[in-house]
C-alpha cells in the first residue's frame, strides 16, 4: 500500500495556526535550531487527526521550547479513491509512525523504536515541499530488512572477488 503525502511550506507558526478549514488535517513537520543537531533541522513530526492543523498546533509550546524562528510544513494525504474518515485517520497514523521511525526527529519520543504495523508493504511517498524528509520511506525498509520488492542477498561478492 502506498501512502502519498503532499507537503506545503514553509509556514510560520502564525500562518500554520490559520489552517482551520475542513481539509486542514494530516501531518506536520517543525524545523528550527537545536543545540546539538544545528540550525534549521527537523525537530518534530506530528499529526492532526480529528482536529485541524490550527487546533493541533496550538497545543504545542514551541514558543517556550525553541525561542528561535520556526518553519512548519504541513502534509495532506492524497488519494485517487473516495475513502472513509476512518481510513484517512488510519493512513495519517501509519504515515506518521513510518516518518518518525525513519527520520528520528530530535523532539519526538514515540515511534522511535518500531513502527508496529500490520501492513509490512506500507510505503510513504513524500511529494511537494518535503524539506528534509526522504522522498520514500517504508515499513519493509526499516523493519523488514530490505526495500519493497528487493531482498538483500545472503552472500555478497565484490567485483574483484568474481574475477
Amino acid at each position: 500500500m502506498d501512502i502519498h503525502v503532499n507537503w506545503e511550506g514553509p509556514l510560520s507558526l502564525e500562518e500554520a495556526k490559520q489552517l482551520n478549514a475542513d481539509a486542514d488535517f494530516g501531518l506536520y513537520q517543525f524545523y528550527g535550531d537545536h543545540p546539538v543537531y544545528g540550525q534549521n533541522v527537523l525537530l518534530y513530526i506530528g499529526k492532526a487527526v480529528k482536529q485541524t492543523f490550527s487546533s493541533r498546533l496550538s497545543q504545542h509550546n514551541w514558543d517556550t521550547w525553541i525561542p528561535s524562528y520556526l518553519e512548519i510544513y504541513v502534509g495532506r494525504i492524497c488519494t485517487d479513491q473516495d475513502i472513509s474518515n476512518e481510513m484517512w485517520e488510519s493512513l495519517i497514523d501509519l504515515s506518521e509512525k513510518i516518518q518518525i521511525y525513519s527520520h528520528s526527529p530530535a523532539f519526538n519520543t514515540s515511534n522511535l523504536n518500531q513502527i508496529k504495523s500490520n501492513n509490512p508493504e506500507a510505503r510513504v511517498m513524500n511529494w511537494g515541499m518535503r524539506k528534509s524528509l526522504l522522498p520514500e520511506v517504508s515499513v519493509k525498509r526499516w523493519e523488514g530488512g530490505g526495500t519493497v520488492g528487493h531482498v538483500m542477498p545472503k552472500t555478497l561478492y565484490s567485483c574483484v572477488e568474481k574475477r
